[in-house]
């Protein structure tokens, strides 16, 4: 089964600490927690306050619901996409890439929420044809949220980076 603390060290080494990019729409953000996420949870604190240990336990509190996928990579994957993306994306994207790869064995509605079925289907899955999918459908999602809002383009080539990893 997956573990939490290789998911956020993968995690945090595509984050980086504190930021105030004026283009962000989640506000200032340190160690991947944006202020927005912050207020959206009632959490009135500066994310520049956050320590390490702030961020950890909020990310296994609000953010990790992969334990139960036996490939390492693709949780660190999947939690990856869901800090940077939101949590209802990043298991959009997971559910997505399963049916890219496992049609027509497997076909998972993609509603954002991980239970067993996505977990099952993860677990059976290619792990590198998943994780390959998962990068493609990562690229177009940032590709769509550019094409939605021209100011976030600034961030695209370091999402793309991201994404393919």
């Amino acid at each position: 089964m997956a573990n939490f603390d290789e998911a956020l060290k993968f995690m945090l080494s595509n984050e980086g600490g504190y930021s105030d990019h004026p283009n962000d729409s989640g506000g200032k953000t340190n160690l991947g927690i944006s202020e927005a996420f912050l207020h959206a949870i009632g959490d009135d604190r500066d994310p520049k306050s956050l320590s390490y240990d702030d961020a950890k336990h909020l990310y296994k509190e609000h953010f990790w619901f992969f334990s139960t996928l036996e490939c390492q990579e693709v949780a660190n994957k999947a939690f990856d996409i869901s800090v940077n993306m939101g949590l209802k994306s990043g298991v959009k994207i997971l559910q997505i890439s399963i049916n890219d790869c496992c049609q027509p064995e497997i076909y998972l509605e993609a509603d954002g929420l991980i239970g067993p079925k996505t977990s099952f289907a993860a677990n059976f899955a290619h792990p590198e044809l998943l994780l390959n999918f998962m990068r493609l459908n990562s690229v177009r999602r940032y590709a769509g949220i550019v094409n939605k809002n021209p100011k976030q383009k600034v961030f695209l080539l370091g999402w793309v980076r991201r994404a393919l990893l």
